[in-house]
């Protein structure tokens, strides 16, 4: 004998969304369970699910290819919504605009280190210009184990900078002051 419990259930208990109405500490662990572009593409879903990614616990941000003053904004947002909660990677991807605002870029490294990043990716194009790695941001940064640079920096790093991030490993012992040089494109440097 086969028999099927057919469960019928009223229009409002189908349309009713259950999901949302998990608390956001355990909506943005599962949101930190995907891949981030999908964890973003959630921010459609309501308003509710709008500032959820704000507090994921890594940042990954590329610029579009027009409406870049908006693409800032939307950055100086997601951080202000942080309100100085810990980050643990911000990425930021400066290659696919024809212009990058390098003093809002910096107003958005000062946020970021007030947010105790832990991890730093920036990437921007090779031959446009050669950006200025803002070290007296991150000289004071105890919290930062990894920073990834890509493009043509030049970083002006004293000494004790130079012991404290281990930035010389690869660059041999010409280049181990760094005062206004150029370091290569893909750099990592961490901590010892």
């Amino acid at each position: 004998m086969n028999s099927k419990v057919v469960i019928k259930r009223t229009k409002h208990e189908r349309d009713k969304d259950f999901i949302s109405k998990l608390p956001d500490a355990l909506l943005t662990h599962i949101l930190s369970l995907l891949p981030l572009s999908d964890a973003n593409r959630t921010r459609v879903l309501s308003k509710r699910w709008e500032d959820l990614c704000a507090f994921l616990p890594s940042l990954h941000f590329v610029t579009p290819f027009y409406n870049v003053s908006r693409f800032y904004w939307r950055i100086e947002e997601t951080l202000d919504i942080r309100d100085g909660m810990p980050i643990d990677k911000f990425y930021l991807d400066c290659t696919k605009c024809s212009y990058c605002d390098y003093n809002r870029v910096y107003e958005l490294l000062s946020s970021v280190v007030i947010c105790k990043v832990k991890e730093l990716e920036l990437k921007f194009l090779d031959d446009r210009k050669v950006v200025r790695f803002c070290w007296d941001l991150f000289k004071t940064c105890n919290s930062l184990v990894g920073l990834t640079l890509n493009g043509e920096f030049v970083l002006d790093v004293p000494k004790d900078g130079l012991e404290k991030w281990n930035l010389s490993h690869d660059l041999g012992k010409t280049n181990r002051s760094f005062d206004g040089r150029h370091v290569p494109s893909n750099y990592t440097a961490c901590p010892p």
